[in-house]
Parts: structure tokens; sequence; C-alpha cells
């Protein structure tokens, strides 16, 4: 009686991290080789745990996937989950189609970076994540970069900058710019007349015309977060 109880339960906790697991790769739009990927494990044991060629994952394993999708243990194998039970137990409490982190670039390297996060697979190579406290539309590319204390007054060094990428600036909106003849990553104000593109570096109030054959925009300042210590 009691082995077939056993039977039973492990066959329930089965499908519930079978059930769990194809939702959450759905959910966060990941294949089976990324995931397997992410958490450093062969592809071929997701496969056998979908395939229920095994009878559940091994405890270490349970725990990783649980960290990596920021659920507890209870939530991976007890209840199955669904676009409506998601939304209030995971731990981000981020909905599908919605997002509320954004990756943070460095100044050093933004450049080439960036173009990463216009990728779903790249953006998961990013290490440093902001996390905004609200959520978004996973279709708005932002990145945040950390201020510079050259910024203050006007912006805080303990802020984020948040930028868009995917927004064309308007008159008198501040512009991540990547100078190539400098290869230099700067703050400027975007000016147009009506006629010609014009940038400022921040404090110096010096307009030049934008030549986009040497200068590219990066991103269009949307907010500033601050760093809360």
């Amino acid at each position: 009686m009691d082995t077939q109880r056993e039977g039973k339960e492990l066959e329930l906790l089965e499908q519930t991290i079978v059930h769990n697991l194809l939702y959450l790769l759905k959910t966060k739009r990941l294949s089976i080789s990324d995931f397997a990927r992410q958490i450093n494990v062969p592809r071929g044991t997701i496969n056998n745990i979908i395939n229920k060629k095994v009878l559940a994952p091994t405890i270490p394993l349970i725990h990783k996937m649980a960290n990596f999708f920021e659920i507890t243990i209870d939530q991976l194998v007890k209840h199955k989950l669904s676009d409506q039970s998601y939304f209030y137990i995971a731990s981000n409490g981020i909905p599908d189609g919605y997002i509320s982190k954004i990756p943070v670039l460095n100044w050093d390297d933004a450049h080439q970076t960036i173009q990463n996060i216009m990728t779903t697979d790249k953006r998961l190579e990013f290490k440093d994540w902001l996390d905004l406290g609200k959520l978004i539309s996973e279709n708005s590319v932002l990145f945040a970069m950390r201020s510079k204390s050259s910024y203050e007054p006007k912006f805080p060094s303990n802020a984020f900058l948040i930028f868009a990428r995917n927004v064309a600036p308007a008159d008198n909106h501040y512009v991540l710019v990547n100078d190539q003849n400098k290869g230099k990553i700067s703050l400027m104000q975007y000016f147009y007349d009506g006629n010609n593109e014009y940038i400022s570096p921040l404090h110096e109030g010096k307009k030049s015309l934008f030549e986009p054959e040497h200068t590219a925009f990066l991103g269009v300042l949307s907010f500033v977060k601050l760093e809360l210590n």
C-alpha cells in the first residue's frame, strides 16, 4: 500500500515538474538548449526530465532550476503554474510579455555590447542587471548606465541613467553618443532647429553639428533612477 502511494506521489511530482518546466521555458521564451546552457547541465538531462525518462530530477538540479526561474522549490515541484498563478507567486512577479529588469552597460565597452540587448539569447550574457521596480513592455529596448561624477549636478553620481535604444531623439533630449573618431562614449544634449541636428557636451553649452558618418546615437535618455544605499 505504501509502495503504491509512494509511486503515485512520485508520478504526481514528475507531472508537476514537467508541466512547470515546459510552462517556464515558454514564459521565458527559452529553448531547451538555451536553458541547459544557462544552468550548465547537459541538454540530454533536461530532455530526459521532459520526456519522463527519469522519475524526478536530483535535489541539486531542482535547486538550480528553481533559482534560475526565481521561484521557490515548492512552487516548482508542488504547484502547477499557470498564467494567473505565476503572476502572483513568482518572486519577480512578471507576467508574460513584460520585464522588470534591464541590463547595466559599462562605459568602456558599451559600444561593443549594446547590440546584444536587441537579441534575447545575447541579453542573457549580461551579468549586471537593474531592477526598475515596475513592469515595462518587453518590447521596450531599455538599458542602464551608471552616472558619472562629472555629470553632477545635472545628474547625481549615485543614479542610473536609463536609455531607450529604439527611440529617435527630439530637440533638447539627452543622448548617449559614440564618437567613432575618438573611440569614446559620452552623454550629450541633442538639438534640432528644423534643418540641422546638433550635439553639445554637458555643462559646456557649445553646439557642434551632428555628423552621422563619425558619430552614432546609442540611446536616448528615458529617465533617471537613484541608487539607494
